[in-house]
Order: C-alpha cells, then sequence, then structure tokens
C-alpha cells in the first residue's frame, strides 16, 4: 500500500511538471528571450526547454523525431537534454508502441525510461 500510494503521489508531481515544461517550451518555441530554445537534431529529435551551459537542463519537452520511437513525447525535468527526474512520457500510436497497449508513465525517469516510482496508463 505505502509503495502505491508513493506511486500515485510522484504521478501527480510529475503531471505538475509536464504542465510547467508545457509552459517552457510554448516560451521556447515563440523565441521569447529568457533561457529557454528549441534544439533539433540531426535525426529529427526535438527539445524544447530551458537552457544552462549550452544544453537543455530543467523542464521541457522532448519528441522524437526518427527510429522506433517517432512520435514519443516526454514532459517534464531533463538533463542534458534527456529524461531525468519526474515527467509524463506519452508514446505515439505508431513505431515500437504499434499494437501496445501503453499510453503513458507518470513518475520518475532515468537513463531514457521509467524508473522508480510511477503510474502506467493503458489503452
Amino acid at each position: 500500500r505505502r509503495s502505491q500510494a508513493v506511486a500515485l503521489e510522484r504521478a501527480a508531481a510529475a503531471r505538475e511538471r509536464a504542465v510547467r515544461a508545457d509552459a517552457v517550451a510554448a516560451v521556447a518555441r515563440a523565441g521569447i528571450p529568457g533561457g529557454a530554445s528549441v534544439v533539433r537534431a540531426s535525426d529529427g529529435d526535438e527539445v524544447a526547454g530551458e537552457i544552462s551551459g549550452g544544453v537543455v537542463e530543467g523542464l521541457g519537452v522532448r519528441t522524437e523525431g526518427a527510429g522506433p520511437s517517432a512520435g514519443d513525447r516526454y514532459r517534464g525535468e531533463l538533463r542534458n537534454g534527456r529524461p531525468q527526474g519526474l515527467g509524463v512520457y506519452e508514446y505515439s500510436a505508431g513505431g515500437a508502441n504499434a499494437g501496445g497497449a501503453a499510453v503513458r508513465f507518470e513518475g520518475e525517469h532515468a537513463g531514457d525510461g521509467a524508473a522508480g516510482h510511477g503510474v502506467t496508463f493503458w489503452r
């Protein structure tokens, strides 16, 4: 029961971070000065978020541009442009998730994947 309560708590915190990350990404896409920017990689990945030391650090949105995860989107805490901390990972309908049942994961992320407590939503 304690683990379930922690997972729900982390999911709620992840949703809050995702909303804030959307706001940061909107500022970055609008080109408003203030430490946020949009970075596009050669493989089509896009990261819109807070910039520190020339890399995306803090809150932001990362959208996968190519490969089996194309169209997947992460909204939340980023380190060096990668999901790290609390956030919401939304699976696209195609690619690696084609025919899959997962819709999104809200919770803790590390090393480009779900790690720790959180909640997975299924179709």
